[in-house]
């Protein structure tokens, strides 16, 4: 990693850019993130999303807290408590779809059941209706492709925003054949589209549901169309976004811990005799969230009301900061053996509240992931 080197050379700040400031020291993340201080996102980074109104892309403090609100009691200890008869049901299924590989001789892509094993419940409880992808005979390859791309094209589009743009325009089955990725890309966004439409029809009904479709929770989306917010913040674009948003985020991120966590527990024979043994012990999740690092890249905080300082080092206002999750969750001195997978480093309770300070998977501050829970 090019930014570990540089700390490396230069020490725990460095100037990565000429509009940009990389610190490394665990003990600064707080700082950085800040639950009470106000934090505003880099508009330059976020482009890549290209979902502007959306919760997570939301460049301002105050309208990203407003937005937040719309969404947050969806995500509430007691609605997730509440969601156990879903998840279950989802659970019995993935456990079928993995069934049907036994004695086959056939490969099983785990990341390509935890991708569709993910969509259907997030689907199932924000939209008005679940997307069934566990249901689709091969688990469905070209989704977690998606989902890839992506994030692939985004990176792309932060530093040549036009790049992409004359594709769209070009005929489908050209744009198929040629940029493979473009149009996967293309094709969930439309579907993206279908739900915010969707959403709107439906939002008129009195019970926030779409006409003739039972549901045992108002999906979220229907919920954030008639939230209390100002007009300008339930428009239809704004939907599509937070669609875009959530279902991506919640998605590959789940799904890649649950693969990490797959890996690691087959891979040593010991680690998979604990957990049957201790079904409660939950060291095996958090060592899983450190080894996947949730947003891997680094994503920056500017302090709007006033300079940040760093020792002796004052950063103006609004100055992007950006701190990575992957260097923290290596570094030594709080994690020996970072590289490997040991879900004993959290089972002393004492221990656990120190190393949890570190474990910054669902990020940190006013703007954590709001689906941890």
């Amino acid at each position: 990693m090019k930014i570990q080197e540089l700390h490396k050379q230069y020490g725990p700040i460095v100037r990565i850019s000429p509009f940009e400031v990389h610190i490394n020291d665990p003990q600064y993340h707080e700082t950085v993130y800040s639950l009470t201080s106000p934090r505003n996102k880099s508009e330059w980074f976020l482009k890549y999303l290209n979902v502007p109104k959306s919760t997570f892309a939301t460049v301002d403090h105050k309208l990203h807290r407003l937005r937040r609100s719309a969404i947050s009691p969806y995500f509430s200890k007691q609605k997730v408590q509440g969601l156990e008869p879903l998840l279950r049901g989802k659970v019995k299924k993935l456990c079928g779809r993995v069934r049907e590989f036994s004695g086959t001789g056939k490969p099983l892509m785990i990341e390509h059941a935890y991708t569709c094993f993910m969509t259907d419940i997030i689907t199932e409880y924000t939209c008005p209706q679940c997307w069934n992808y566990l249901d689709i005979p091969d688990l469905f390859p070209e989704w977690h492709k998606t989902i890839k791309d992506v994030m692939e094209i985004g990176m792309i589009t932060r530093h040549i925003p036009w790049a992409i743009v004359p594709l769209f325009f070009l005929p489908e089955w050209f744009v198929s054949r040629t940029f493979p990725k473009v149009m996967r890309t293309k094709k969930y966004r439309q579907k993206c589209d279908e739900v915010a439409r969707a959403v709107f029809q439906g939002s008129k009904a009195k019970d926030d549901t779409l006409e003739g479709e039972p549901s045992t929770h108002p999906p979220l989306f229907n919920g954030l169309a008639n939230a209390r917010l100002p007009p300008e913040e339930r428009t239809e674009e704004r939907v599509n976004h937070e669609i875009v948003s959530l279902i991506g985020a919640g998605t590959e991120t789940t799904a890649n811990t649950l693969a990490v966590i797959t890996f690691h527990v087959l891979d040593k024979p010991q680690i998979l005799n604990r957990l049957r043994n201790e079904l409660g012990n939950t060291g095996v999740i958090f060592e899983g969230l450190r080894l996947s690092y949730g947003l891997s890249h680094r994503s920056q905080r500017s302090s709007p009301e006033g300079p940040l300082y760093y020792k002796d080092i004052k950063i103006p206002p609004n100055t992007p900061v950006g701190m990575t999750s992957v260097m923290i969750h290596h570094d030594e001195s709080i994690f020996p053996r970072s590289h490997d997978f040991i879900p004993e480093r959290w089972t002393d309770l004492q221990e656990r509240k120190i190393l949890n300070k570190y474990l910054v998977a669902f990020g940190r501050g006013s703007r954590q992931c709001v689906g941890m829970k």
